[in-house]
């Protein structure tokens, strides 16, 4: 059998009937309704036809006198582009999902169809996502079978990429078809939170007149403009007795980037 076509449909609440080319894969991020009537929750299915027992006696029974059969599979993934590693050239795939918690991206590397994908699937589950318990392997066919015309860049190096893109985790300056890819469950140490007029007129503008805090936030906003103008990182080692401000010095740089909760202990 010829590999099935793909069709991945975001449709709108109320643009809600479908008629797939069946067999095909299909993604829908919302409410539908096949072509016999039957409400299809949000999911990733495989659209095909029922066997029956002529089918067995009739190999070349036509499949539009078969009944239809939608096989829900996973809750909203969609694979959106492929994706080569600026670092080791190692590809992979984007994937968007739609999870109770919001849409989230994740890129899986394609080593893990190599294996059982047990990883992979634990973390989506992990991020929200549902996948059938009995459709594992099924879900990971899927994935495998999905080969989306657009390539994103992706790096595992938070900074400045090649393209001239400024990736961090979870966001990228500069370019749409960046993306920063984790290696592993490092801790997340940058985050964001609020605007950054609240963090100016709450933490910068309250430093003004202090040496201390004002070093502090230099040496965290110097870091991405070093290999612009080609200077070689340094250090700053502040000395003084204890309450004399060194912690809190650090917990301001670190709000730079991230919950100042999680920045390293003093003296690294």
């Amino acid at each position: 059998m010829a590999k099935p076509d793909t069709n991945v449909i975001n449709l709108r609440p109320e643009a809600a009937t479908i008629a797939p080319a069946r067999p095909c894969w299909a993604v829908y991020e919302h409410w539908v309704t096949n072509e016999n009537g039957r409400k299809l929750r949000p999911g990733v299915y495989w659209h095909s036809f029922k066997r029956t027992a002529a089918d067995q006696d009739d190999a070349e029974n036509d499949a539009a006198d078969r009944p239809i059969s939608d096989e829900w599979i996973s809750s909203p993934v969609t694979v959106v582009a492929r994706t080569t590693n600026s670092d080791d050239g190692s590809e992979g795939r984007l994937l968007r999902l739609v999870t109770e918690g919001g849409i989230k991206e994740w890129i899986i590397a394609m080593e893990v169809f190599g294996g059982s994908g047990e990883d992979a699937r634990r973390a989506l589950f992990g991020m929200g996502v549902i996948i059938a318990l009995k459709k594992r392997g099924t879900f990971m066919e899927y994935l495998l079978d999905q080969h989306p015309a657009e390539v994103f860049a992706t790096t595992c190096r938070p900074g400045w990429h090649e393209s001239g893109a400024f990736v961090l985790p979870g966001r990228t300056i500069g370019s749409a078809n960046v993306r920063y890819q984790a290696s592993n469950k490092a801790q997340v140490l940058f985050s964001r939170r609020g605007e950054l007029a609240l963090w100016q007129s709450e933490v910068a503008a309250k430093c003004s007149g202090n040496p201390v805090l004002t070093l502090a936030i230099g040496c965290s906003l110097a870091g991405p403009l070093l290999s612009l103008i080609g200077v070689l990182g340094g250090g700053v080692h502040l000395v003084g007795d204890s309450s004399s401000g060194k912690s809190l010095a650090q917990l301001i740089g670190s709000s730079v980037w991230g919950d100042p909760a999680c920045s390293p202990p003093v003296g690294t």
